[in-house]
């Protein structure tokens, strides 16, 4: 009998943004559709995560640690300006008339 092929399993890789704006565009002007982000504690900080590209079998994550931590990220592009902010559901209202 053949022995079966072994899948290795391998790591995850990590990009660090440089701001909540780059996280933002990429998770949400960029795509037809918006990518999930997760959220957990990192020290004193909320690492805040999307999960974008996949290479040769590995997860790439792009993250931006965070003071504050909400249960949305909003973005809005508006002329040449764009608007990221983290927002909680009670928040939501006033950001689309905004």
């Amino acid at each position: 009998m053949p022995k079966k092929e072994q899948k290795q399993i391998l790591g995850t890789c990590y990009v660090k943004l440089s701001s909540l704006a780059d996280l933002g565009r990429l998770s949400c002007a960029l795509e037809r559709a918006p990518f999930p982000l997760f959220a957990f504690k990192e020290g004193d900080n909320f690492r805040i995560a999307a999960q974008a590209d996949l290479f040769m079998g590995t997860p790439i994550f792009y993250y931006f640690d965070a003071k504050t931590n909400g249960e949305f990220l909003a973005y809005r592009s508006y002329g040449e300006s764009e608007e990221v902010q983290l927002s909680s559901p009670s928040r939501s209202k006033i950001w689309e008339v905004w």
